[in-house]
């Protein structure tokens, strides 16, 4: 809460250890306290909140209106975000190279290093214009698989889910081979009840 936040900003303590959809211990979703206060409404969300459509819209809505400014400094130079937006692709999709060192190089250095650095990546590009915790959520996904890195596309086609990766690869070529195997789905994730106008 809010008087919380201020009892313990009058503390003055050096150090605190906050929660955040980085850290939550939670399987096959996210806890309302570590995704924190819900920014519409001023209290923690709900359960089944779509804490991850919300964040793919919010870095993809965001991306999209950015491609169709261009910033102009003090008149003299112009910069144009669609040089910068590739940048972040090459992160999500695991493919970013900095002098050399890979994302999966820096998570190897331990997830506060892979962390500050992908956080500065994602800033220099969106000037710091969206929550943070829209890109944890995201990394949280990437990031399912202890001290290893995804890119988003191969977390999409490595659900259990047929639907899921139905949404991913050749649709109808999934489905064939599901209904061949005699697979089941039992339309646990968000992709999938989207899919069939489920309850999300």
């Amino acid at each position: 809460t809010e008087e919380s936040a201020e009892k313990i900003r009058q503390l003055n303590l050096d150090e605190v250890k906050i929660r955040s959809p980085l850290t939550c211990k939670v399987n096959g979703g996210l806890c309302s306290y570590c995704y924190g206060w819900d920014l519409s409404k001023r209290k923690l969300p709900e359960v089944g909140f779509p804490a991850g459509i919300i964040a793919g819209q919010s870095i993809g809505e965001r991306g999209t209106q950015l491609t169709m400014r261009t910033f102009h400094k003090g008149g003299i130079k112009e910069e144009s975000i669609t040089e910068e937006l590739p940048l972040v692709e090459s992160c999500f999709e695991n493919r970013f190279k900095f002098k050399k060192e890979k994302l999966q190089d820096l998570l190897n250095q331990g997830l506060d290093k892979f962390y500050e650095r992908f956080m500065q990546i994602m800033h220099a590009v969106y000037k710091k214009q969206i929550d943070d915790r829209h890109f944890e959520v995201i990394l949280r996904t990437m990031l399912q698989y202890p001290g290893k890195i995804m890119g988003i596309t191969k977390v999409g086609k490595e659900q259990r889910s047929f639907l899921a990766t139905a949404a991913f690869r050749d649709a109808i070529k999934v489905l064939k081979e599901a209904a061949w195997e005699g697979k089941e789905d039992n339309f646990q994730g968000v992709k999938e009840k989207m899919m069939l106008g489920l309850a999300v």
